[in-house]
């Protein structure tokens, strides 16, 4: 969840929030903001998405959130099993990157396995110039 600025922005708009971080100081930070918003505080798992066994443990969501997640092509696979893993059938996944190589061979892989992607362009505005983001939107096909 990193800062949280996504967990504490779908809490306002009236989501159930599950955050998932590897460092409890992040954590703690979601439910501070969330506190400091007069918003009820997000549920928040100390796990990493890295690691496999913990995947198996997160349950199911019918919608996942993440932002510059796919930092190298060795992260496409512990990915894909969070996807696999913690993303119902018929579910959706939103991911963020800022235009990485490493993600080329993680989507080619995910459309081969179950998965739908779709990509859309956006700009984001940072001091002082605008950078352009991709947004993959990945549908689990599976039953």
């Amino acid at each position: 969840c990193g800062v949280g600025l996504e967990s504490v922005t779908l809490a306002k708009l009236g989501a159930q929030v599950t955050a998932l971080d590897h460092v409890p100081a992040a954590l703690r930070l979601v439910k501070r903001s969330c506190q400091q918003n007069a918003l009820p505080p997000v549920r928040t798992l100390c796990k990493c998405w890295l690691d496999s066994s913990s995947v198996q443990q997160l349950g199911q969501y019918d919608v996942l959130i993440g932002s510059d997640v796919l930092y190298e092509s060795a992260d496409a696979v512990p990915l894909q099993e969070l996807l696999t893993g913690a993303l119902k059938p018929g579910g959706m996944a939103l991911f963020a990157d800022p235009q990485r190589d490493s993600a080329k061979a993680f989507l080619t892989r995910l459309e081969s396995s179950g998965f739908q992607v779709q990509v859309h362009q956006s700009q984001t505005q940072w001091i002082p110039e605008r950078e352009e983001v991709r947004i993959y939107q990945i549908n689990h096909r599976g039953t």
